[in-house]
């Protein structure tokens, strides 16, 4: 018999000022700190405000967390969105434990609110070519 408890589902709600909407994410009991993934909510989410919860120096480069982000991270045989985020370069991107790690190539402030912007030009490359893989 399985432990109800454990299915408690939370839920927080953020307003995403680039698109001027709200949105819902549900978290399964423990995992309410995991960062909101905007692309599932809007895969054509280009521009979005984010405040970073953690930064960190990895070989020579920064690993950003946020918030939420509208940043695809690799996986499921598609790239990894490029793109700017307060300023700095976001060079690749991946998901781990429920959290999206932008790798950046300079720091940025703990409890900074940060634009992010998604390179266009790329996102639709990588979506494309994932598509068309699917196809072949």
């Amino acid at each position: 018999m399985t432990d109800e408890a454990s299915f408690v589902i939370s839920f927080r709600l953020c307003y995403n000022g680039a698109s001027g909407i709200f949105l819902k994410e549900y978290f399964p009991k423990g995992m309410e700190h995991m960062t909101i993934h905007l692309y599932d909510q809007d895969s054509m989410l280009l521009d979005f405000t984010a405040t970073v919860t953690a930064c960190y120096e990895k070989k020579g480069q920064y690993v950003i967390t946020l918030d939420q982000t509208a940043f695809f991270p690799e996986g499921g045989g598609q790239g990894a969105d490029h793109g700017m985020l307060g300023g700095v370069n976001v060079i690749d991107c991946h998901e781990h434990g429920g959290e999206v790690e932008h790798t950046t190539n300079a720091p940025l402030a703990v409890g900074t609110v940060v634009e992010g912007h998604v390179d266009a030009v790329r996102r639709l490359d990588m979506m494309q070519q994932h598509s068309g893989e699917h196809i072949f």
